[in-house]
């Protein structure tokens, strides 16, 4: 009705300018006109408004309606309506081939996408294997500081490797979720093993607290092995040499957190609200170029998908805390 009625202004604007102009000619012509006259006139040109816009909102309601509301898919913005005048059909008409053209669009988009995501994905393979295949080769050799080295980077390599795979996957991580009882300690314990190679080469120690005697959430095993793994790659990689990287297990507010600390070279307080961007690097990473700006906005967007939150604190040469939190 409201639209209804923004859209006729205009018609009873000019009904209103019309009487008065009559009203004005009658005046100056000299003609005497009784006041019965008059206002019988004027209800009676009323009443002509009043049936115009009536018959106007009877013929047009559905589509006013319509309008009035904002659909709440994509597949309710097809106009499904028969209209009752030549202008409305014709409307109507041009809306809908929009839309189908705007569908049209939307689907060639999706599958030129997901041919992309299908060659990331092989691509990653093909390069994962080669990977495997130079990472047995060095670890037959004799083990020396540049073996070690290599390693390190074949790591690093694997697991940037990894974040593009996640990315191009991540639509679909809500089917790969498998919630159960997870040992936290344990798998912190196991993350911290498997990158002990980079613990060491940049000469930074773990060190895992635990303030109360159950460790145990409900997570994804998977996904959330990904999350500590890339936690503690940051950590690593913006901390100094001798530095520790603090795992806090502990209780607030009923539920179970998580926290990852460091007291490496910390994030201004600018780039803070934008670290779970996609692609952003902020101050230290535009000084550090292993830093794609994909890792943390893959740990945000898959929190998210298991259900728990996260919250950075952090202040420049001081160091930066994570904290997730388990429902």
């Amino acid at each position: 009705m409201k639209l209804f009625i923004r859209d006729h202004l205009s018609f009873v604007l000019l009904y209103v300018i019309n009487f008065m102009f009559i009203l004005l000619i009658i005046w100056l012509s000299g003609e005497y006109l009784s006041s019965q006259l008059l206002i019988y006139m004027l209800l009676l040109s009323l009443f002509i408004l009043f049936i115009f816009l009536t018959i106007r909102y009877c013929r047009k309601s559905t589509v006013y309606k319509t309008l009035s509301i904002s659909p709440s898919n994509l597949r309710n913005m097809k106009k499904r309506l028969q209209g009752t005048d030549l202008f409305t059909d014709s409307f109507i008409k041009h809306e809908n081939q929009n839309y189908d053209q705007f569908l049209s669009e939307i689907e060639n988009y999706k599958n030129k996408n997901s041919e992309w995501r299908t060659y990331i994905v092989q691509w990653v393979h093909q390069m994962k294997s080669s990977i495997s295949s130079m990472r047995l080769a060095l670890q037959n050799r004799k083990r020396s500081k540049e073996n070690m080295q290599l390693l390190v980077e074949l790591d690093q390599i694997d697991k940037q490797l990894n974040n593009i795979l996640n990315l191009a996957r991540l639509e679909a991580v809500y089917r790969d979720l498998k919630i159960e009882q997870i040992n936290l300690s344990e798998s912190i314990n196991r993350i911290i093993n498997q990158n002990k190679r980079l613990f060491i080469q940049n000469k930074v120690f773990p060190k895992v607290q635990i303030e109360n005697t159950t460790s145990t959430v409900l997570s994804d095993k998977k996904w959330l092995d990904f999350i500590i793994d890339q936690l503690i790659h940051n950590a690593i990689k913006f901390s100094n040499p001798t530095d520790q990287i603090i795992f806090n297990i502990k209780q607030t507010d009923n539920k179970l957190c998580l926290d990852i600390s460091d007291t490496g070279i910390g994030i201004i307080k600018e780039d803070i609200p934008r670290i779970f961007d996609l692609y952003f690097t902020g101050k230290n990473g535009r000084s550090n170029n292993n830093s794609s700006g994909i890792g943390l906005y893959l740990v945000k967007q898959i929190l998210e998908q298991l259900g728990h939150k996260i919250k950075v604190e952090s202040e420049q040469s001081k160091g930066t805390k994570f904290t997730i939190y388990f429902d």
